[in-house]
């Protein structure tokens, strides 16, 4: 050697700009993903509020039933009327879609029922339904 030493401390351009390429194409891709995760979130949103709505409107169509049968009324859900519900800018539509009475009727007075909750989102009707029976 000839006494001098070489410094080869820091980066070359060529190697800042190969990392340059990497984050950036990594900043991209994250960026692709993450519209699709956030209106993924929302759908589920909408899915579990529609099934809150859905018990809430199972827990009325049951207290309207006792009510009847102690007052030995006929009783049958799907007359019932639901409000219309807006959560979160989504309007969702409550119904009670189907009854069944077994035939013959048992003496307690099974009934299934099953209620329809619906709504529009981006241009597509949804849809949960949630049977109960009492």
């Amino acid at each position: 050697m000839d006494g001098k030493i070489r410094n080869n401390a820091g980066f070359a351009i060529v190697e800042i700009l190969i990392s340059l390429v990497l984050v950036s194409f990594l900043l991209i891709t994250i960026s692709a993903v993450f519209p699709r995760m956030t209106s993924h979130r929302k759908v589920i949103r909408d899915v579990d509020q529609a099934r809150i709505i859905a018990v809430e409107a199972l827990e009325k169509v049951q207290r309207a039933s006792g009510i009847a049968n102690q007052a030995n009324l006929a009783f049958s859900p799907d007359t019932m009327t639901f409000a219309n519900q807006t959560v979160n800018n989504t309007r969702f539509t409550i119904r009670a879609v189907s009854v069944s009475i077994p035939d013959p009727e048992p003496i307690d007075f099974i009934r299934t029922v099953t209620i329809s909750v619906s709504w529009a989102k981006g241009g597509r009707d949804q849809n949960v339904e949630l049977e109960g029976t009492w």
